[in-house]
């Protein structure tokens, strides 16, 4: 019976990591969300950061977990290149379907590592609190909107190892 216990114990992170299909990621990794090269962005990851490979499609989106952390990363088709205000309104129809009871507080502005500009908000929910950020390509018809969720005791690994990824986003060569 000890030795079932153990092997349980001992076994069960690594079964749950592989089920549910988390593959930890190297420190400084570039991850790259978009359909063509030309329509991307990439974000770059720090250490304790993992993508859970079943629910991620490398051409419209990523799910990333650390610890507490929910990173989703999201690719988003827009009708003209460079549109803030719609962005800011389609975010808010996202959240509210994907994560019901999740508000978000005032839109600020922001930048990327490339210089580009986006809108980011603060997020507040029963047992959540994140932050949201969408930026448009600066000329392609794409947007990158990134969610990053955990619960409120997570501020502190939030602003630590969620807000630097997002303010890692690149856009590819094309698209700035």
């Amino acid at each position: 019976m000890l030795a079932v216990i153990v092997v349980l114990t001992a076994g069960w992170p690594l079964v749950s990591s592989t089920v549910a299909g988390h593959r930890p990621l190297a420190a400084g990794k570039a991850i790259t969300v978009g359909p063509t090269t030309q329509d991307s962005g990439r974000v770059t990851v720090g250490r304790g950061w993992s993508v859970l490979t079943a629910s991620s499609n490398p051409e419209q989106y990523y799910l990333f977990s650390r610890g507490a952390l929910q990173l989703s990363v999201r690719y988003v088709s827009l009708p003209r290149s460079g549109e803030q205000g719609p962005l800011l309104r389609g975010m808010r129809q996202v959240l509210r379907i994907g994560n019901p009871g999740v508000r978000p507080g005032p839109p600020l502005a922001f930048v990327t590592a490339d210089g580009s500009k986006g809108l980011m908000t603060v997020l507040y929910g029963p047992g959540r609190t994140g932050r949201a950020a969408v930026v448009a390509a600066p000329t392609r018809p794409f947007a990158i909107e990134m969610v990053l969720l955990g619960p409120p005791s997570a501020m502190r690994a939030i602003v630590a190892f969620g807000l630097p990824v997002l303010t890692s986003l690149r856009f590819s060569a094309a698209a700035r």
